[in-house]
């Protein structure tokens, strides 16, 4: 044995005699000064079975796999690899092998760290008994870990040996592979090798559910080349499939807002009337998830309408809370997708709007201002052409939701604004709204003016390219225009009240003199003093966590 050889078996020799097994902290230590032996020693590599038993090997091994977080060093899996060291299985009475055994790969494969895939990959050199699936005590196998962390040769190995792995109905390998990640040639091979394709797992989703979950926003492929495998296989797809929820992957696909494999789905044969076990029609899911950007909604709406046979009955259809699309599409603000359900028949005969316990609910805490009062207005604006009279406490629980969101703060003077903020006066001048008016012109036009000037229709027109604004003109310029957009919902709902608290001593046109005067705090305090409402509530409402979070650029206003 050479010189090197023997030092290095040595030393290997004195870390394992001189650690105490049975005590953690001393296991632990003796995985650093193995590292830094690693890291020094020369000449040929020794045999790790003449100092350690497999059972510390094991130990070693698992404890790298978590701690592995460096980049720096020499990582022992590695080096257990390079030393040539396989693992054998224990053996019964009979000479047979024994599964029930956690071993590293079981242990790694239940961290959460990202780079775990490779570590696990490079653990399957270590144990590579293809013939014998290691089950641990919550019953995962080898084979479920190589499935899960898209293990392409370690599974195919395990499927020469035994095909019928593929077809486990207990913690199917099609599913798990599918969990973690996407249709990869790993899922591919298990479909080839006899993974029934319509295999669902406990809360009943199927494959094509996970698919269609998990699929690129803007993409089908993966979708595409899941049937392309099963028509090849003669295998069909059941794509009406529903979960526990009742939910098929139709569902899931629009709740994703993907326009593709939603119009891939449909041309497979999914069902566009079918509902969830809450009641939920395709427009009701556009109209209430939280995982849809809006302009996906406003695709995927009109995606449903261009294929929907019988729009009346999607629009005014309610889900098992009793409510319908619109509603929904009125609580989380979507004021473009409610004018396209308004044009396309929704019935507001019977029409409530939201109450407080789901209007703007989604996301409560991330609202801006401007994302709260300029799509809202729209809305009201919208229902009121369509013929829809708001009820008194829909527009209280309005302006008390922009109250909460800083609408009646202390009213903003532009002209001081214009006159400290050459940066502010520099955009406005630039930004053309009309022929004849820039924004700087509409800045100083007396407040009843600017009203009838500024249209919900053109708001955008008035907020392009601000977000370069100093924090104090973008919140003031924003406010500004919301005051001027909401003004009249709010001069409206004062005068009503407060005529009818002051008929009886009050003409009516004194009144109109009286509201006409006031900003938007003062009507607001004239709408709650005439309906008895205590305002106190607003002081906890905009407490320390939203001035801290909101009242910065970008975000308050």
């Amino acid at each position: 044995m050479a010189e090197d050889e023997q030092n290095c078996l040595k030393k290997l020799k004195i870390l394992r005699e001189e650690v105490c097994w049975e005590v953690e902290v001393a296991r632990h230590e003796i995985l650093d000064r193995f590292e830094h032996l690693i890291r020094n020693g020369t000449g040929k590599l020794p045999n790790l079975r003449d100092t350690f038993q497999p059972e510390e090997i094991d130990w070693l091994l698992i404890i790298d796999a978590f701690n592995k977080v460096k980049t720096s060093g020499v990582p022992l899996i590695e080096f257990v690899i390079r030393t040539g060291y396989k693992d054998e299985p224990e053996l019964d009475k009979d000479g047979k092998p024994l599964f029930n055994r956690t071993t590293p790969i079981h242990r790694a494969a239940k961290t959460l760290k990202p780079s775990i895939n490779e570590t696990i990959s490079k653990l399957f050199e270590i144990y590579n008994k293809f013939d014998v699936n290691y089950i641990d005590e919550s019953g995962l196998t080898h084979f479920n870990v190589a499935c899960m962390s898209d293990c392409y040769e370690v599974v195919k190995k395990f499927l020469k040996l035994n095909k019928s792995l593929a077809q486990n109905l207990v913690d199917p390998p099609l599913l798990l592979t599918l969990y973690s990640n996407h249709f990869t040639t790993v899922a591919q091979l298990l479909l080839r090798s006899g993974a029934n394709p319509n295999v669902a797992d406990a809360e009943g989703l199927t494959p094509l559910h996970i698919i269609g979950e998990k699929d690129n926003i803007f993409d089908d492929y993966f979708a595409k080349l899941f049937f392309k495998i099963c028509d090849e296989l003669c295998q069909p797809v059941q794509v009406n499939a529903r979960d526990k929820k009742g939910r098929t992957p139709l569902h899931l696909s629009i709740s994703k807002g993907n326009e593709k494999l939603t119009r891939f789905l449909l041309k497979k044969g999914a069902d566009l009337e079918l509902v969830t076990d809450d009641g939920l029609n395709p427009l009701h899911i556009v109209c209430k998830s939280d995982d849809i950007f809006l302009h996906y909604r406003e695709e995927m709406v009109s995606l449903i309408f261009e294929v929907n046979n019988d729009k009346n009955q999607l629009v005014n259809a309610v889900d098992k809370l009793g409510r319908t699309p619109l509603q929904w599409a009125v609580a989380n603000f979507l004021s473009v997708i409610v004018d396209v359900i308004l044009d396309h028949g929704a019935d507001l005969s019977n029409f409530v709007f939201p109450t407080e316990d789901y209007f703007a609910q989604r996301h409560k805490l991330e609202y801006t201002l401007g994302m709260v009062v300029f799509p809202t207005m729209s809305i009201v604006e919208s229902l009121k052409k369509k013929g829809y009279i708001l009820d008194q406490n829909a527009a209280l629980m309005i302006m008390k939701f922009f109250a909460e969101n800083g609408l009646i703060d202390e009213s903003v003077d532009i002209s001081e604004c214009l006159l400290k903020d050459e940066e502010l006066v520099s955009f406005a001048k630039k930004q053309i709204v009309s022929q004849s008016m820039s924004i700087y012109d509409f800045l100083q036009l007396p407040p009843e003016k600017a009203e009838k000037f500024f249209t919900l229709e053109n708001y955008l027109e008035f907020t392009y390219r601000i977000s370069h604004l100093p924090d104090e003109s973008h919140r003031a310029y924003v406010k500004y225009l919301c005051e001027t957009v909401s003004r009249g919902f709010f001069r409206d709902w004062a005068l009503k009240l407060f005529s009818e608290k002051t008929c009886s001593w009050l003409p009516k046109p004194y009144c109109e003199m009286l509201i006409m005067q006031l900003k938007i705090k003062g009507l607001w305090n004239i709408c709650m003093v005439s309906v008895g409402e205590n305002t106190q509530w607003l002081d906890s409402v905009r407490t320390d966590y939203m001035k801290k979070h909101y009242i910065k650029k970008g975000t308050l206003y």
